[in-house]
């Protein structure tokens, strides 16, 4: 729903880069505190959800989008640093993103 192609192309590859990762993190937490405390945690509180704004909005939205994740993370990654690169694997993402969001086309 973007007007711009440079967006729409960033936001396409951000998506796909985003979904792969947070699986990843959503997957190694879990792995985490199965090992450690011999259970799964319950993530279905620590919903983080996304509308795509007009196209003037999108960067405030995936900056607060990156907040959200920041403030769900350090609820579980706190102390290890295993979790703590996944979870800037994620970040990485972010910054990526807003790179490609800065180009213009």
């Amino acid at each position: 729903k973007t007007r711009r192609y440079s967006q729409h192309m960033a936001l396409d590859e951000a998506f796909e880069d985003l979904n792969e990762t947070m699986d990843a993190f959503n997957e190694c937490v879990q792995g985490y505190y199965l090992r450690k405390e011999g259970k799964r945690l319950n993530l279905k509180n620590a919903n983080i959800s996304f509308k795509l704004p007009d196209d003037d909005k999108v960067f405030e939205a995936i900056k607060s989008l990156e907040i959200e994740f920041r403030k769900a993370a350090a609820k579980v990654t706190d102390g290890d640093s295993a979790l703590g690169s996944v979870r800037d694997d994620v970040l990485n993402c972010f910054y990526q993103l807003y790179y490609r969001l800065d180009l213009k086309g």
